[in-house]
């Protein structure tokens, strides 16, 4: 998800001094930031400089919608007011290049190739992975020696919960959760503000529910909530799993993901983010997890794997997601059914496979609304939009 994570694509944010040239209302016309301003990308401030290309692609409301190149050659898409870019005659449009993922993406450095058996913790990288040939073909799900569990049927007998929330009393527990309050985007270019209101997320019937409704609130035309276990409860190794009911639409992007306590090997995405699961609401069969990690953005990359649900749609009924994690390799389930495997990944912070994935990670649940990776709501998009959640569970196994 994405901060990162992931992860990758941007939301502009600016201060604009005493500079508000007039902006026509024209499709598809170069233009050029006027102030230098700070953007946030995967939860860390990029500063970019005056004179910043951009290609402004409409103007309704005050508003202009843009297209700006990040810095490793991908684009992003952000709605900011009219006076923080100045227009520019084009000579010809420039067609829009949105990534599907919300996060800038950069050609993957050199990686570590990792034998199916366990790697020993000081393995360096001996070897560099071919290129990703498309965002979410980079893993086909590969077997695992261990069978699949689902936790909503039985866990490994040596497995023990060691933290739960199964969301049964009559307020979110504020010694589990805490909430971000802002309206930043998320560092993708979401549109949503979140708060920390009982009207976005609270809990009901025994289950947690995120609410994203439309609305004008601060500097927003939506809100919604994300709420995180950081500094609450945090997990090195075991199995997270939570049973969910996602909403779908063209701009909705729910998650239930999972970013490092501590960045021990540098910001994002050095440091690694875990994508349990990601629905992004126009293709609403399907669900995505991921890894993301490398260097520094731009110099990060991510692998991940899909799958598609056999019958329904993530809002027609609860489904269970798990994620087991241990030393050296990562599983992605579905309904207690296996669908990826992950076993490679590095990070420019150290050679000692298997970090960064070998640190504490804290749970995160969101809604976020727009993004570069869903792209905007559409008028046919419902609001209010809800993901349920029925209970969130953490597994290790039993000290020996």
């Amino acid at each position: 998800m994405r901060t990162l994570h992931s992860r990758y694509f941007l939301l502009l944010a600016a201060v604009i001094l005493g500079f508000a040239p007039a902006l026509q209302c024209q499709s598809q016309q170069q233009g050029q930031v006027v102030q230098p301003f700070t953007i946030n990308a995967g939860g860390e401030d990029v500063q970019l400089a005056v004179g910043q290309a951009v290609t402004v692609l409409g103007i309704e409301n005050g508003k202009a919608t843009i297209q700006a190149a990040l810095p490793n050659g991908s684009m992003g898409i952000a709605q900011i007011p009219v006076n923080f870019v100045r227009q520019e005659p084009a000579p010809a449009p420039v067609k829009p290049a949105v990534q599907p993922k919300p996060k800038p993406v950069a050609t993957p450095s050199p990686s570590p190739s990792v034998n199916p058996a366990k790697p020993a913790a000081t393995e360096k990288p001996n070897a560099t992975p071919p290129p990703p040939a498309s965002q979410f073909s980079l893993n086909p799900g590969t077997a695992s020696s261990l069978t699949s569990r689902d936790g909503s049927k039985t866990v490994h007998k040596d497995w023990k919960l060691v933290w739960s929330d199964e969301f049964n009393g009559s307020a979110i527990d504020a010694s589990k959760w805490g909430f971000e309050v802002n309206g930043e985007g998320g560092g993708n270019g979401e549109l949503q503000f979140y708060t920390d209101r009982a009207s976005n997320a609270h809990l009901a019937g025994g289950h947690l529910v995120i609410t994203a409704i439309k609305e004008k609130y601060e500097n927003r035309n939506y809100t919604s909530a994300r709420m995180t276990t950081k500094g609450k409860f945090s997990f090195k190794y075991g199995r997270a799993e939570a049973r969910i009911k996602f909403p779908k639409g063209k701009g909705m992007w729910p998650a239930f993901w999972m970013m490092p306590e501590a960045n021990v090997y540098g910001g994002w995405a050095r440091s690694g983010e875990i994508d349990i699961a990601e629905v992004v609401g126009d293709k609403p069969t399907t669900i995505f997890g991921t890894l993301h990690y490398g260097g520094n953005w731009p110099k990060n990359t991510h692998t991940g794997d899909k799958t598609v649900l056999t019958s329904g749609d993530v809002s027609s009924d609860f489904h269970v997601i798990a994620l087991e994690w241990e030393e050296g390799e990562i599983r992605w389930y579905l309904d207690g059914q296996l669908y990826q495997t992950q076993t490679r990944w590095y990070t420019a912070g150290s050679d000692k496979f298997p970090a960064p994935f070998d640190q504490k990670f804290f749970i995160i649940f969101n809604v976020a609304v727009g993004g570069a990776w869903p792209g905007p709501p559409s008028p046919e998009t419902a609001f209010p939009q809800s993901m349920e959640v029925d209970y969130v569970r953490v597994y290790q196994p039993s000290p020996q």
